[in-house]
């Protein structure tokens, strides 16, 4: 059985994380979710105000009088850095608590070896510190692609950066900044988004499916009963390296051989009988005016991607299929295949596929909210 001061410690917390997502509220309104009593709402919020936590935002006056008080986060203390970690550069946010974006910058590698990438990283998390008072700042965390160890903090492998393999980027990036630091699978920290700022808030679906879409490959999400899985080495939704089938000598590819931009290029040598290199915003230019070469190529792709779909829906049956990525520009030519895909071989066709809403630092700063968990469940308030 708790303590009464454990219990006064989960209380603050409880009252604190339901500011957190729904600020801004009023204590009656925080009375009616909790079930606390008036004076346990006064207490906490009063302590939270005192510890620059949370801040009112003041009354309003309208035609029926004065509104009471409504509080939300601080966006001046308690501040997070959160990354993005491409095979092309990197986009840093500072978020507070709730994952709001106060600043943001994104920078692009100078070259793909190893030194140059952290020197990247380096930089940017030195110009931001720079920027703010640096004892304000409470977490440094990385959404990273590729192969990511997120317990030991290491990426273990990155596209097709140089001399990138095991890299300890927790521990190198806690020695030289004296913060603590997080990694994370990049979709898991665009779930992360979703479920604050995207169609999961909204929905209070407890079970969907994200795919990431890139010029440079494929990767996911999966979120089954509100608990993410991630395998038991953490690469669990590697949806890139699903087999499916393709003609050629094997009969199959992989998702990741068929999706990148580089693969592109096969296919129009496959179509045409002529090597050509070509990117996507080509090939869907020449979709868009009815190039048959274009539109076989998209249908090709559209077709691969919807068999990689479908096994997941019938392995897993989630309630939203969610895109994100470059891709999603791209949409016009391929959204209504992959719906009539799923609704004819999906074994319960009811999944709802969209787009993300999200926006470009989607990654970023659902590395910072994933951060700003981590530090709720840890807080420790000072009792007077």
């Amino acid at each position: 059985m708790k303590g009464n001061t454990q219990l006064r410690q989960d209380n603050i917390r409880r009252l604190l994380l339901e500011i957190r997502d729904r600020a801004p509220i009023t204590k009656r309104e925080l009375q009616k979710i909790t079930g606390f009593s008036w004076g346990n709402i006064s207490f906490i919020t009063n302590k939270l105000l005192a510890d620059r936590y949370i801040v009112s935002s003041g009354k309003q006056e309208t035609v029926v009088g004065r509104k009471p008080d409504e509080y939300d986060i601080n966006t001046d203390d308690n501040l997070f850095i959160g990354i993005d970690c491409s095979t092309s550069g990197i986009k840093l946010v500072v978020t507070d608590m709730r994952g709001r974006a106060i600043a943001q910058q994104q920078a692009t590698y100078p070259d793909r070896e190893r030194e140059a990438v952290l020197a990247t990283i380096y930089a940017a998390v030195e110009q931001t510190l720079s920027q703010f008072n640096s004892a304000n700042f409470r977490y440094i965390a990385m959404a990273v692609q590729g192969i990511v160890d997120a317990e030991a903090g290491v990426s273990k492998q990155l596209g097709s950066l140089q001399n990138w393999k095991d890299v300890p980027l927790k521990a190198l990036l806690e020695e030289r900044f004296g913060l603590p630091v997080m990694l994370i699978h990049d979709p898991d920290c665009l779930m992360r988004t979703e479920m604050s700022y995207g169609v999961l808030r909204a929905s209070n679906a407890g079970t969907a499916l994200l795919v990431r879409m890139e010029r440079n490959g494929m990767g996911m999400s999966i979120m089954m009963n509100n608990r993410l899985c991630t395998g038991v080495h953490g690469r669990a939704g590697e949806i890139g390296r699903m087999v499916i089938p393709y003609d050629g000598p094997s009969g199959f590819t992989y998702l990741d051989w068929l999706t990148p931009e580089q693969g592109l290029a096969y296919m129009y040598e496959e179509v045409t009988g002529e090597r050509q290199d070509i990117t996507y915003a080509q090939l869907a230019e020449l979709a868009r005016n009815q190039d048959p070469v274009g539109m076989q190529i998209f249908h090709k792709l559209t077709v691969g991607i919807g068999i990689a779909l479908i096994n997941l829906v019938n392995l897993f049956n989630p309630e939203y299929l969610i895109l994100y990525g470059e891709l999603q520009q791209y949409g016009d030519l391929y959204m209504d295949t992959l719906s009539a895909l799923l609704q004819e071989n999906a074994y319960d066709s009811s999944v709802k596929l969209c787009m993300s809403s999200t926006g470009p630092n989607s990654a970023a700063i659902g590395a910072a909210l994933w951060a700003t968990d981590r530090v709720m469940e840890q807080l420790q308030f000072v009792e007077a």
